[in-house]
Formats: structure tokens, C-alpha cells, sequence
């Protein structure tokens, strides 16, 4: 049975050990950086019993809003917990069904061997689950959302098997240690700063185009610098974006609220929260990843 970090039997009849896993790594991050390039917006406006609401940052976001709702009213803030509770839950669940799944697929042998021909296939699948859950989120109900969430979560764990292979499982431990710390401090950043992040999700949106365009590019260069810059320049983007999407949650729930949006919308948009978040966790591990040994 193998073991992470080591090859097994399979992975040396089967595997070209010059750069396989290194091709499937980047191409995991691609795939990654595209889900979260493709989720941009998709938190931005909702169907609300015909109308249309769009969620606005908090300095833009209408009188209205900001006269009907006080931020210190004790049920507006316990509805405000309950659905920050929610993404964090579904969040933290879809990254343990993610690990769960990695884990087990690294550690089978006819796992691998189903899986590894069709893995580069696979890899498309999360980017192809945010696209449809981008466009048909309104059509969609609660369940239907949160099984897409639970697919792509153990499918991206599916997708993780290589690098659970590749990498020693120090390098891996110490990867998720500083991802977990970095996520935790950027969330309660963006959760409790009174300032407008609007500026830095537009920043994070023209980096995260230049950092998903610049790995493809570097992928025929083979330029070990561009690759230094572009993993530096993805930790910067992602750990921006923690803070950004974090406010912006907060912002879509008071929003919610004000229209009165019932618990079905509710429960939608914590799940897409949560994706957005787990996304920003998946992409920080895989940049920090990236810069450690094998």
C-alpha cells in the first residue's frame, strides 16, 4: 500500500518518473486558479421572489439597506452569526471530504490504477461544477447546490492524490499548518475591518488573471524565476482575496436580510460562500505547497 510521499508499485511500472507529477501538480493549480476565476461575480446578485438583488460593497450599498438595518440589532446579528456558521461549516466539511478523499485514493492500489489514466480528465470537473452552479444558482434548490459543493469537494480530493504522492507528508503537514494560520488571521481581518475592500478585490481579480496567465505561459518557458514570481504573486492574490470574500459575505447577508430573504436563498448562498472560501484555502495550500520539498 503506498504511503505519502513514497512510490509504490503501480507508480513505478505506470509512472513516467521524470515529470508526471509535477505536470498533474500544475495543472491542478490551473484548474484551481480557473474555478476561482470562473466564481468571480457569481456572488453578486441573486433571485429574491422575482427581484433581482445585488449584492453591493458595504460603502455602496444602498440608503435603504444601510437605514432599514442596524448592525448592533441582536437579531440581525444572530441571523448574521447563524450564516457566517453555515459557510464555515460547509467550508470546513467540503476541505475534511477533500482530505478524506486524497487519502484514500493515494493509499489504494486499484484506485490509482482506475483513476490515474482518467485523472487529467478529471481535473476539469470542478472548474465545469462552478460554471454550472455560476449560471443556474437561481434555478437551482438548497440540496442541489450542496450536493454540487460535496461532488466538487471529493473530486478535487480525487485530484490531490498525485500531490499527496509527490510530496513527503512533512512538506504536506507544514503546507496545511501555514495555509490554516495565514486563512484564519486574513478571515477575522476581512470579518471585523471597517474598511472598504472593494479596491482590493478588483486588485486580487487583475492579479489572479495575470498569475493564472503567467504559470500557462511559464509552463513552456520552464523559467524557474517566473515560477518563483508567479507562486509569490499567487500567495499575495489568494491571501487578499481571503480577507475580500470574507467582507463580501458579511455584505451579501446584510443584503439578504434587508430584502428579507428567506431561508432556502439563504441556505444557497452560504453553500456558494463556503465554495468561494474553500477555494481560497485550496489555492493558498497549493502556492505554499509548490515552494517546499518533496
Amino acid at each position: 500500500m503506498p504511503r505519502l510521499g513514497q512510490t509504490n508499485d503501480w507508480d513505478n511500472d505506470n509512472w513516467d518518473s521524470g515529470n508526471n507529477d509535477q505536470n498533474l501538480g500544475d495543472k491542478l493549480q490551473h484548474s484551481q486558479e480557473a474555478a476561482r476565476l470562473a466564481a468571480f461575480g457569481g456572488m453578486d446578485r441573486v433571485q429574491s421572489d422575482g427581484e433581482a438583488i445585488e449584492f453591493l460593497d458595504d460603502d455602496n450599498t444602498s440608503n435603504t439597506t444601510n437605514n432599514v438595518i442596524d448592525d448592533e440589532d441582536e437579531v440581525f446579528m444572530e441571523s448574521r452569526r447563524q450564516f457566517m456558521g453555515r459557510v464555515y461549516n460547509w467550508m470546513f466539511g467540503g476541505l475534511a471530504l477533500t482530505a478524506a478523499a486524497a487519502w484514500f485514493v493515494s493509499h489504494s492500489q486499484e484506485a490509482l490504477q482506475l483513476l490515474m489514466p482518467i485523472m487529467g480528465q478529471l481535473l476539469f470537473v470542478p472548474l465545469v461544477l462552478v460554471i454550472v452552479m455560476n449560471l443556474c444558482m437561481n434555478k437551482m434548490s438548497a440540496a442541489v447546490m450542496r450536493f454540487c459543493f460535496i461532488l466538487y469537494a471529493a473530486v478535487t480530493g480525487i485530484t490531490f492524490a498525485p500531490i499527496c504522492l509527490a510530496y513527503k507528508i512533512s512538506s504536506l503537514a507544514s503546507a496545511f499548518a501555514v495555509t490554516s494560520a495565514m486563512f484564519a488571521a486574513l478571515s477575522l481581518y476581512g470579518h471585523f475591518t471597517r474598511r472598504n475592500l472593494s479596491g482590493l478585490g478588483a486588485f486580487c481579480l487583475m492579479g489572479l488573471v495575470g498569475v493564472l496567465l503567467g504559470s500557462i505561459i511559464n509552463l513552456f518557458l520552464g523559467n524557474p524565476m517566473v515560477d518563483f514570481i508567479v507562486t509569490c504573486s499567487g500567495i499575495i492574490v489568494f491571501a487578499g482575496l481571503t480577507a475580500y470574500d470574507t467582507k463580501k459575505l458579511k455584505t451579501i447577508h446584510k443584503n439578504l436580510y434587508a430584502h428579507g430573504g428567506n431561508d432556502e436563498k439563504t441556505q444557497k448562498m452560504a453553500i456558494r460562500g463556503a465554495l468561494i472560501l474553500y477555494l481560497d484555502f485550496i489555492n493558498l495550500f497549493l502556492k505554499l505547497l509548490s515552494r517546499r520539498r518533496r
